[in-house]
C-alpha cells in the first residue's frame, strides 16, 4: 500500500472516531440540551419564566417525558405561576418518525394545574396568548403566511 493512501485511510479512520465521539456527547447530552430550549424558548415566546425540571428521551424507545414544567404568570399578575404539569409523556411509533405523518400512539399528562387570573381588567391567560402571537407574528410583510408553513414538514 503506498504511503500517501495510508495517510488518507489513517485521517479517515480519526475522522470517524471524531465523529462517533460527538454524537455519543450529543445523544449522553440530549435531555440537558432540550431543557434548556424549552427553557430558553418558551420563556422568550411567552414573556415570562418558563423552567422546567427533568427531562428523559429515550430515542430507542420513541418515549420522551417533560417533568416539573411551570409557566410563571406575566407581570402584574399576584399568583406566581399561571400554568404547572407535574408530567407529561409521549410515545411515537418508531416506524413513522421519518414519514409525512408521525403517529402518537400515546400522551399522558399529569399533574395540569391552570391559574386563571384576572387584574384590572386583563387575563393572565390571554396575555401569554398575547406574547406567543405577538412572537409568532412576521416581522416583514414579506415573510411567510400561516398557510405556507402549516403546510409543511411532518403532520402528527
Amino acid at each position: 500500500m503506498n504511503k500517501g493512501l495510508k495517510i488518507l485511510l489513517i485521517g479517515l479512520g480519526l475522522l470517524l472516531v471524531v465523529v462517533v465521539v460527538v454524537l455519543t456527547v450529543a445523544i449522553s447530552n440530549l435531555d440537558r440540551v432540550v431543557k434548556g430550549v424549552v427553557e430558553s424558548s418558551g420563556s422568550e415566546v411567552l414573556g415570562t419564566e418558563v423552567t422546567l425540571n427533568q427531562v428523559e428521551i429515550s430515542l430507542k424507545g420513541g418515549k420522551g417525558s417533560l417533568k416539573g414544567l411551570t409557566i410563571a404568570n406575566p407581570e402584574g399578575f399576584s399568583a406566581r405561576n399561571a400554568f404547572e404539569l407535574d408530567e407529561v409523556t409521549l410515545v411515537l411509533d418508531l416506524s413513522t418518525v421519518t414519514s409525512d405523518e408521525v403517529v402518537v400512539e400515546q400522551v399522558v399528562v399529569d399533574g395540569a394545574r391552570v391559574r386563571f387570573e384576572e387584574t384590572g381588567g386583563t387575563i393572565n391567560l390571554q396575555t401569554l396568548l398575547k406574547n406567543a402571537q405577538d412572537y409568532a407574528e412576521p416581522s416583514e410583510p414579506g415573510d411567510t403566511s400561516e398557510e405556507e408553513s402549516e403546510s409543511e414538514g411532518p403532520k402528527l
